[in-house]
C-alpha cells in the first residue's frame, strides 16, 4: 500500500460517527413548534369559534436552532393533574407570557405548564394583544358565559368589536376605578376585572341609550338614542331598589341589575 493511501486508511479507521442529537424537553430555554391544528385564524372568525380553534393546537419542544421553532419557554407554571385534561384556573405564568401549554410526552414527574413567550411578533401576552395566560389592565374581552359571567380575550383591534376594556384588576369590587367601572367580574385568582368602555366597548354606561336584551344570549349594549331606544339611568347592586320610574333588568356581562328608563 501506498503511503498515501496508508495515510487515508488511517483517517477511515479514525472516523467517528455524529452523535444523535438529544431529545429536546419541555424546560426553561426550550423552544416550542406547533405540530397540530390550525394554524391561522382570519380575522373576521367569529369569537366564540375562534377560542374553539386555539384548543385544537398542539406543540412539542425543539431545539431553538431549529427554523420551526415559533416561542420559547420562559418560566414553567403552575402543576397540573395528568389525569384531568383542563388547564389550572390560575396558571403561575409571568404577565408577558403568551400561552400556556402541557407538556406532552413528559414524564410523569414534569407536571408543570411551559409558559412560553412567541419569538416574534404578535404577542398575544401584551396588553390589547388577545390573549396571554393572564388577563391584565389593556385587555379586551367578550362574554361567552351567558349565566356566569364568563368571558374570554379578544384582541382590542378585532373587525368585530368587543364587550369591555379592563381598566384594571382590583383586590375587591370597591377598588375598581370609581369613575368609569361599569362592571366587576370575578377573576380567576380571587382578584376582579374592573370593566369599562376603555376605547370602543360596547358594555352601556349609565346616560347611555341601550339595546333591548331579547333573551339571555347577548348582553345590553350601548346604542344611538332614538324615540324608541332606553336609557340606562343606573347600575344598582342585586338585591336593591332601582329608581323611582325605572325598571331592573339583568344581563350577562354587568355584576349588577341595570336600571332602565
Amino acid at each position: 500500500m501506498s503511503a498515501a493511501g496508508a495515510g487515508l486508511a488511517g483517517c477511515s479507521a479514525k472516523h467517528e460517527s455524529a452523535p444523535s442529537p438529544q431529545p429536546v424537553s419541555w424546560a426553561v430555554g426550550a423552544c416550542v413548534r406547533q405540530v397540530d391544528g390550525p394554524t391561522a385564524i382570519p380575522s373576521g372568525t367569529n369569537a366564540a369559534l375562534r377560542v374553539a380553534l386555539l384548543a385544537r393546537q398542539t406543540f412539542e419542544p425543539v431545539a431553538c436552532t431549529d427554523p420551526r421553532a415559533q416561542s420559547k419557554i420562559i418560566e414553567l407554571g403552575a402543576t397540573f393533574d395528568t389525569l384531568d385534561p383542563a388547564k389550572p384556573l390560575d396558571p403561575g405564568c409571568p404577565d408577558n407570557a403568551d400561552a400556556a401549554y402541557r407538556p406532552t410526552g413528559a414524564l410523569p414527574l414534569q407536571k408543570r405548564l411551559a409558559c412560553v413567550r412567541n419569538l416574534k411578533a404578535p404577542h398575544p401576552g401584551d396588553p390589547g394583544g388577545g390573549g396571554g395566560t393572564n388577563t391584565i389592565a389593556g385587555d379586551c374581552v367578550f362574554i361567552v358565559g351567558m349565566l356566569d359571567n364568563g368571558y374570554e380575550e379578544l384582541p382590542c383591534d378585532w373587525p368585530q368589536g368587543w364587550f369591555a376594556q379592563v381598566l384594571a384588576v382590583a383586590p375587591t369590587p370597591t377598588s375598581c376605578p370609581a369613575r368609569d367601572t361599569v362592571s366587576r367580574l370575578s377573576y380567576g385568582n380571587g382578584s376582579f376585572l374592573c370593566l369599562g368602555q376603555g376605547h370602543g366597548g360596547t358594555i352601556a354606561k349609565p346616560g347611555d341609550c341601550v339595546t333591548e336584551m331579547g333573551s339571555a344570549l347577548a348582553p345590553i349594549t350601548h346604542t344611538a338614542c332614538t324615540t324608541s331606544t332606553r336609557k340606562l339611568v343606573s347600575l344598582v347592586d342585586k338585591g336593591k331598589p332601582c329608581p323611582s320610574g325605572t325598571k331592573a333588568r339583568w344581563s350577562p356581562g354587568y355584576d349588577r341589575n341595570l336600571c332602565l328608563r
